[in-house]
This record gives C-alpha cells, sequence and structure tokens, in this order.
C-alpha cells in the first residue's frame, strides 16, 4: 500500500484541478465566464458537444475530484498509522468511505448533466438552454 509520502502531492494535485474546475464554474455563475473548461488543449477526436459538457457540470466535475482527492489522501495515510493505533486507522478509513460515497454521488450527478442536461440546478444559468451531449447527437444525426 503507497505511504503518504506519495499519495498526499498526489491528493493535492487532484484538489488542485478540483478546485480550479469549481473556481470556473463559479465564474460562469456570476456571468463572467473568461476561459472555460472546455476551452483547454483537448485530444482532437472529443467532439464538441463532450467538451461543452465540462462547462455545464464544472460543479460535479470540482466535488468529484475534491472527493477523490480526500479518499486517496485518507486511504494513503491509513496505511502509514502504526498497529497500536487502530483507532486513526478506522476513522481514516470511514473518511474514505465517505468520501467514496460522494465520489460516486458526484458522477452521478455529472453524467446526468453531461448526457441530458439535468438537474438544471447544478447547470450554470447561461448554459440550461443548451441540450445534453445525447440530444445534440441526435440533432446532427448520429446515433
Amino acid at each position: 500500500m503507497p505511504g503518504p509520502l506519495i499519495t498526499l502531492p498526489l491528493a493535492a494535485l487532484i484538489a488542485a484541478l478540483g478546485i480550479r474546475a469549481l473556481m470556473l464554474t463559479v465564474r460562469l455563475w456570476s456571468g463572467r465566464p473568461g476561459r472555460l473548461l472546455s476551452q483547454g488543449k483537448w485530444n482532437p477526436r472529443v467532439d464538441s458537444e463532450a467538451r461543452r459538457a465540462y462547462d455545464r457540470g464544472g460543479m460535479a466535475f470540482g466535488f468529484m475530484m475534491l472527493f477523490f482527492a480526500v479518499m486517496t489522501g485518507a486511504v494513503g495515510t491509513a496505511g502509514a498509522v502504526p498497529a497500536q493505533h487502530p483507532g486513526y486507522r478506522m476513522a481514516l478509513l470511514d473518511i474514505a468511505a465517505i468520501a467514496f460515497l460522494g465520489f460516486m454521488i458526484s458522477i452521478c450527478l455529472f453524467q446526468s448533466i453531461k448526457y441530458f442536461n439535468r438537474p438544471k440546478v447544478l447547470v450554470p444559468p447561461s448554459l440550461r438552454g443548451e441540450p445534453g451531449e445525447l440530444a445534440a447527437r441526435r440533432r446532427r444525426g448520429e446515433s
């Protein structure tokens, strides 16, 4: 099991990605978009509908990354706790389990926003009128 010297910096990088996504989402909610998530460097095979999904689902994506960072840090740190302190290890594993639950909920919300643009409450107001990825592909005539 990897120790905290590996997992904590990794968790910090993942958390930075999540915080960046949340900052861009806050900009969208306030009406001053700036640079969007979809404007970064992407694989040319990824179509515009899939890229726009990251703008619509930025909040769910940001929380997904933050939950993943907490889960990674907690599991890595729990592996380094000495055997004399089983209560600390169990507390860290409980934190990891709660973070895993939040991670799974965030994945489901992001996929729902990506494909169907629902729930509208989590989509920034300026992007609520856009179709989801499935509806946009159906309009273009793809399956």
